[in-house]
Formats: C-alpha cells, sequence, structure tokens
C-alpha cells in the first residue's frame, strides 16, 4: 500500500455510519410530518366519537365543524338517539385523511353481511351529502346462509361515489396464510396506490397470486363446501348452546362467528380464559372488539363439525357444573 492510498477499510466503515445516520434523518421526518400532519385530526375525531357516546350532542355537533348549510337538526337526523348512528355504544378510529384545512372526517362505515339493501342505500346517501369515502369491508360477502350473496354498494352506486373495496383470499377461500386480497378503487388513485404497494409490501409474491387465481377461477366447489361446512357447524354450536338456557345470542346469518354472552358473567376476558382452564375451549374476548363487546364472547365455527359438536358438548358440561 502506497502512501497516497486510503486505509482498505476506511471507506467500507464510513458507509455504513453514512447510511444509518441518513435511515435515522428518514425516520425523524417522517415521525414529525405524521405527528404535525394526521394526529390533530386523529385526536379531533376520538373527542367527535366520545361526545356522541356520552350524549353531548351539542358538544359533538361543534366538533363536527358542519358547513353552514348542514343544521343541527340534520345532524341529530344523523347521529342522534333516533339517527341511522345513533345511539353509538363503542367506536374505533380506523384511519383519518381528511385534507389538511378541511371541515370532514373520513370515516368507515360497518354494514353487516346479513344486513339489508336499505341500509346501503342510507349509508351512501350520507357519504355524498358530506362528501365521504366509504370503506366497504365486504370479505364475508359470499359467505351466507340465505342466497347467494350479501348486499353490496355495488348493487347501488353510481360510477363517481366515493368508495373503496376491501377484499381478500383469507375467508372465503380459506386461503389466511397467503396474506393476499384486492382493492377496487377509482381508476384515478392507481398511482397512488401503487406507491402504497410499493413503498409497503413491494407486492405479493408470484406464486400466492397464482393460488389466488386459481381460486378465483376455479374454487367454486370448494366455496360452496365450505358454506355448508359452515352452516353445519353454526347450526350444531348455536342449538347446543340454546340447550344449555344459559347462553344468549342472535343466530349468525352470514361469516362464521357467534357472539354470545353467558349468564353471571360480566368480564369477558375472565371468562375467556376460564373458559380454556376449564373446559378446554377457546374464545376470543368480546372486549377485544371495543367497549360494547364486554360481557361477550366471539366462538369460531370455521371447523369441522365434529370438532364444533365436542367443543359444544365441553362448554354444555361447564356450564351445567
Amino acid at each position: 500500500m502506497s502512501l497516497l492510498e486510503p486505509p482498505p477499510d476506511t471507506a467500507q466503515k464510513s458507509r455504513p455510519l453514512s447510511f444509518t445516520v441518513a435511515a435515522l434523518v428518514l425516520v425523524t421526518i417522517v415521525g414529525l410530518w405524521w405527528i404535525f400532519r394526521f394526529y390533530p385530526e386523529k385526536r379531533a375525531a376520538e373527542h367527535f366519537f366520545a361526545a356522541v357516546v356520552a350524549g353531548d350532542m351539542a358538544k359533538a355537533y361543534q366538533l363536527w365543524k358542519p358547513l353552514p348549510t348542514y343544521k343541527m337538526e340534520d345532524f341529530l337526523a344523523d347521529w342522534g338517539p333516533t339517527g341511522y348512528y345513533g345511539p353509538v355504544k363503542s367506536y374505533k378510529i380506523i384511519r383519518e385523511d381528511s385534507p389538511r384545512g378541511s371541515n370532514a372526517v373520513q370515516i368507515a362505515v360497518a354494514i353487516s353481511q346479513s344486513g339489508k339493501t336499505e341500509e346501503i342505500v342510507e349509508t351512501l346517501a350520507i357519504a355524498r351529502r358530506h362528501g365521504l369515502w366509504i370503506i366497504a369491508d365486504e370479505i364475508y360477502g359470499r359467505l351466507i346462509y340465505d342466497g347467494r350473496r350479501a348486499p353490496s354498494f355495488h348493487d347501488v352506486m353510481n360510477p363517481d361515489d366515493k368508495i373503496l373495496f376491501v377484499q381478500t383470499l383469507s375467508k372465503n377461500w380459506a386461503m389466511t396464510g397467503f396474506r393476499v386480497g384486492w382493492l377496487e378503487a377509482p381508476a384515478e388513485l392507481g398511482y397512488v396506490i401503487e406507491n402504497l404497494v410499493q413503498y409497503t409490501t413491494s407486492g405479493v409474491p408470484v406464486f400466492n397470486q397464482r393460488a389466488a387465481t386459481a381460486a378465483l377461477e376455479q374454487g367454486e366447489t370448494f366455496l360452496a363446501w365450505q358454506i355448508e361446512r359452515c352452516r353445519r357447524s353454526r347450526d350444531i354450536l348455536c342449538d347446543g348452546l340454546a340447550k344449555t338456557g344459559r347462553v344468549r345470542f342472535f343466530k349468525p346469518e352470514a361469516a362464521f362467528y357467534l357472539f354470545c354472552s353467558v349468564d353471571g358473567f360480566s368480564d369477558s376476558r375472565a371468562l375467556a380464559l376460564t373458559l380454556i382452564d376449564e373446559a378446554g375451549v377457546g374464545a376470543a374476548p368480546g372486549a377485544a372488539f371495543g367497549p360494547g363487546g364486554e360481557g361477550h364472547l366471539r366462538l369460531c365455527f370455521a371447523r369441522d363439525p365434529e370438532q364444533i359438536a365436542e367443543a359444544t358438548r365441553r362448554m354444555a358440561r361447564w356450564l351445567a357444573a
């Protein structure tokens, strides 16, 4: 090595350091941008829903920051005790994405798979009136027990309506581990969505995409079998728990979950843990789905009917003890 040459590892050691500094600067900039751009709107949305839950409609109306044409009576018609959204018992801020300086907050509205078309029409009318986007989570749309599919915004929407449809292969086709889904959106959002995918997941592996294509093109036979199996398991679970006289529920018309309460139990987490320890049955505590779910359990019956029958017998014996 001559005196004019740098030590062989100097440049190699400086590069990782420079990359680390650049990464830290980038993370700091993104973090600060998020704090100043979205956090105030998230807090505003939380305060709004807290006021609605508390029944303070005057405060909620002011937090909504309505346009002059949107009067208090209009607000009560939407959010009041007899309005479409009232009474609100629980809430969860999913995402806030209103443009800076706007008077609106983006709200994702959930319509049940067994809901009526009238509910969808009313929701769409409210979204149109206030210029809101609808995020339609219709992943259980085919998994219903009476009819071909659940009502959809596709049935009533116009081409220019602001609707994003979220879909997945995880439910109808039981491909949970593949992590494959799709998004239906207006064509003008294609560039934005492409960037989002590029900088989050870089796309789905090709073999997973081919599996998804096979499911969509050749999976109707499996889907019919899946629905029938869930129907049998649902009936076994509901009939068995109803006979105990201690479990309260509405028989689900779609999807593969039973949301129920058990007489004598108000703490859903304690109940779920006790059920595991003493009956050998796993269930999700209702409180995990928001304050309105407290006192309930969510039981999944997307299993072999014989397994569901065994789980039902275990719960019945435990409740009778």
